[in-house]
């Protein structure tokens, strides 16, 4: 698309239907008036007078796409520069304190779609804003209507709002499983829980002085609250729902918190610097206070070892937490406070609300750009929440399973006791785990408490050993949650189960819930002999490997379990398969060949070249090659795996393991 320069300067006189006067110190007032073309461009046009400058100075910033013209005017000169614009995909929630409403923004053109006040007289001084792990529900602190409003993501209207007898709820936090939500509120000094099925509060928690930012640990274990007039932090025990420990000394005033993706350390900012306290020691080992080179920090995101911090001063600061140094200080603009952050971190880009002007921007991570292409949210724009386009994992995924392949139940025989041998494959789902943790396995109707697993001497695996039970598991050795499970019991328990039908596992601790059923026939089973004896999980996933030499050159091998009793149908149906973040392809009936009880692809369907959907064996394999993953990060990583076959939906999501080549599970 072509534009003059003349028709910038153009732009940047008009007046449209967003305009924004605010005062900007010595800078005065400044115009912020937008102008949307029937071509799919937005124009930006600013116009500040300055009390103490000589002239007037016009700006315009055009966005068509992906490039973005700049211009300005000033002092009798005229500066011109096309650059490539930060491009995200998704969508972002943006909370608009004052304005009392949740701005909905989407990310390819930057601009809000709609504003959530479903509740009238609005929805409050709507503060902190958390995602749930399926991207469905939106959580949103309301501070002064002492309640959480939850957003469907589908149709971004409310469809709950939860009373607390917390109160003045400042942020809020989802934990992994998304069984519940954790509340700091402010003025009653604790965090109410929340169960997200029920959708009520559920319990109190008595933390510091004016706990303001919260976070979670990717296991689930510890939830780390900033206690703002304490200028502390508290840890609560997920498990117990109690606290941990004395309150952990931070730099003054904090206000935000974010922890590792490996749980191995906590990130906390605030108006005294930043903290980063051991998760293991609950100390903090590195100290970085506001001496005059910082503004007063305000939020933080971490993506792998690095936090992305908001500073007051108009930055985005970039420290490395292994290294425990600042490396780098993004400017984003004069006079401006940046308050807000969210990092995708696939294409590395944050998004960045500055509360001055009520608006939010991306900024290049990669470049350390910040382009001048703003948009409005709403008078007082705070917590900013990410929600990315592509694959979005349905109600039913499963995060985490039990496979077993042979299990043995012997009856009592005089003074031998019953005893039931189980060796199963056990996923510990997409995000780490802590084994160690108290957790409980369900054998049928019975419960064994399980206080914690122990690490044994060579280091590769862990055990649970009493009279009667002994548990061990062997994590994966590339990292991926791919381990095994290996259970020995005797005595009263397995006593209890019939030798013919239906035995149910679940395993359940910190970070994971895994559950399987077979059924057995003479006290046995063994994986893939006898079809429709494994009942659950209705999905999992075998074999996995992605190839990604390239972008639109990747390419990928993954075989999944999917049990079923009854014969293969008679024809076949569209199967439409979803592998990673962004790709899916579907792959019609009339394109299969009916052999047997199996049904084979092989063609090319959007990059899928072969499908081998085999009712017998009851699974599905499939490959891919010539085709785009998006962006994945180095190191483990979440997989999802959607399976459609006609109206039947299966969805399964694992932690998997990139080297810089290829992709593992």
């Amino acid at each position: 698309e072509t534009i003059s320069v003349a028709e910038v300067v153009r732009h940047s006189r008009a007046v449209t239907s967003v305009r924004a006067r605010r005062p900007f110190g010595d800078l005065g007032a400044r115009d912020v008036r937008e102008l949307r073309s029937g071509r799919g461009c937005t124009m930006q046009g600013f116009h500040t007078r300055g009390r103490r400058m000589r002239h007037r100075r016009r700006a315009a910033t055009l966005r068509c796409g992906a490039l973005v013209l700049a211009l300005a005017i000033g002092g009798g000169q005229a500066k011109t520069d096309v650059f490539d614009a930060p491009m995200m995909k998704g969508k972002a929630y943006v909370s608009a304190a004052s304005s009392g409403y949740v701005s909905v923004l989407d990310l390819e053109t930057l601009t809000v779609v709609k504003t959530i006040s479903a509740i009238e007289g609005g929805l409050g001084e709507v503060r902190g804003a958390a995602l749930d792990p399926t991207g469905a529900f939106l959580y949103v602190a309301s501070r002064f209507q002492n309640s959480v409003h939850v957003i469907s993501t589908v149709t971004d209207e409310v469809v709950e709002t939860i009373a607390l007898t917390g109160s003045e709820p400042y942020n809020v936090v989802v934990s992994p499983d998304g069984a519940r939500v954790y509340v700091a509120c402010k003025s009653s000094g604790d965090v109410a829980v929340i169960d997200t099925v029920a959708r009520a509060e559920t319990l109190l928690i008595d933390v510091g002085s004016s706990p303001e930012g919260i976070a979670i640990s990717p296991d689930g274990s510890r939830v780390f609250v900033t206690n703002k007039t304490s200028d502390s932090v508290t840890v609560i025990d997920t498990a117990t729902n109690a606290t941990v420990g004395s309150e952990i000394p931070v730099a003054s005033e904090p206000r935000a918190a974010a922890v590792t993706d490996d749980g191995s350390a906590v990130v906390v900012v605030g108006n005294g610097g930043l903290d980063i306290i051991d998760t293991a020691t609950l100390t903090s080992v590195y100290v970085d206070r506001v001496d005059g080179t910082y503004g007063s920090l305000r939020d933080v995101d971490v993506v792998g070892d690095t936090a992305y911090v908001t500073d007051f001063g108009g930055f985005l600061d970039v420290f490395d937490i292994k290294k425990a140094e600042l490396v780098e200080r993004i400017a984003l603009a004069h006079g401006r406070k940046a308050y807000g952050v969210a990092v995708d971190p696939d294409s590395m880009i944050a998004l960045v609300t500055d509360e001055s002007n009520d608006t939010i921007r991306m900024v290049d991570l990669e470049t350390g750009f910040a382009p001048g292409f703003e948009t409005w949210t709403g008078w007082g724009s705070r917590a900013v929440a990410f929600l990315p386009a592509g694959n979005a994992a349905p109600a039913n995924t499963i995060r985490s399973f039990l496979l077993p392949k042979t299990v043995k139940l012997d009856g009592p025989r005089g003074s031998r006791p019953a005893r039931l041998r189980v060796k199963s494959f056990f996923d510990t789902g997409p995000n780490p785990v802590n084994l160690t943790s108290a957790a409980t396995l369900t054998i049928g109707e019975s419960v064994i408490e399980i206080p914690g697993l122990t690490a044994r001497a060579n280091g590769r695996s862990f055990e649970y050993k009493v009279e009667g039970v002994r548990l061990t598991i062997k994590p994966s050795a590339v990292g991926s949650s791919r381990a095994t499970l290996s259970l020995d019991v005797s005595g009263d328990v397995p006593a209890a189960l019939a030798r013919d039908g239906e035995l149910d596992l679940r395993f359940k601790g910190a970070g994971f819930d895994a559950a399987g059923a077979v059924k057995l026939a003479g006290g046995k089973f063994t994986f893939g002999r006898t079809h429709g004896t494994l009942l659950s999980p209705e999905i999992d996933i075998r074999k996995a490997k992605a190839s990604l030499a390239g972008i639109g050159r990747h390419g990928f091998k993954v075989v999944a379990g999917l049990p079923n009793e009854g014969p293969a149908p008679a024809s076949a149906s569209d199967v439409t398969i979803a592998f990673g973040s962004i790709y899916h392809a579907t792959v019609p009936a009339a394109d299969f060949v009916h052999k047997g009880n199996k049904f084979i692809f092989k063609g090319n369907a959007s990059g899928i070249t072969n499908v081998v959907l085999d009712y017998d064996q009851e699974r599905i394999a499939i490959r891919g090659k010539e085709i785009d993953l998006g962006t994945v990060p180095i190191g483990p990583t979440k997989l999802l795996l959607i399976v459609t076959i006609g109206a039947d939906t299966r969805a399964v999501e694992v932690r998997a393991v990139h080297n810089g080549k290829l992709l593992k599970y």
